[in-house]
C-alpha cells in the first residue's frame, strides 16, 4: 500500500506539499520518514501497532517527556522535539487504521540502528 502522505501531513496542519520525503532508518519497528519543507523539517513516524498496542499512552508519554525536558532545561535543551497534535491527540489514525505521529526534525543528530559499543548504548540510556 502506498501511504497517502498528503492526507497525513494535512491532518497535522502541514497544508503545502513538502520538498521531499525520505526514509530514515531501517524500519525495523516503526516506519520513519524525514519530511522536508523550505522552512523546516519533520520526522513522520508510522507507529507499529503490533509492538505499541496502546497508542494513546505511548503518545502521551512522549509528549510528557518532551514537556518535562523543555521545562527542566528552561527551554534551552536543543535536542528534544515537539510533537504536533491532531485535535487533542498527538497522533493521527489514517483510513486503514495506521497511527502516525510527527515531530520536529533535529539537525545534526545521528541515528544509531545498533549501538557500536557499550558506551553508545549507555549514553542513549542516560539520555532517556
Amino acid at each position: 500500500m502506498t501511504n497517502d502522505f498528503t492526507t497525513i501531513l494535512t491532518a497535522f496542519g502541514l497544508n503545502t506539499l513538502p520538498e521531499s520525503i525520505e526514509s530514515l532508518g531501517n524500519g525495523l519497528i516503526n516506519k520513519t520518514y524525514r519530511v522536508s519543507y523550505p522552512e523546516a523539517s519533520f520526522v513522520l513516524q508510522q507507529i507499529n501497532h503490533y509492538v505499541f498496542t496502546d497508542i494513546d499512552s505511548l503518545s502521551q508519554n512522549k509528549a510528557k517527556v518532551a514537556s518535562f525536558i523543555l521545562t527542566e532545561s528552561n527551554g534551552t535543551y536543543p535536542a528534544y522535539p515537539s510533537f504536533r497534535k491532531v485535535g487533542e491527540k498527538h497522533y493521527y489514525t489514517d483510513k486503514v487504521g495506521q497511527h502516525w505521529q510527527i515531530s520536529d526534525f533535529i539537525a545534526e543528530t545521528k541515528i544509531f540502528e545498533t549501538p557500536k559499543n557499550c558506551q553508545i548504548a549507555s549514553e542513549a540510556g542516560l539520555a532517556l
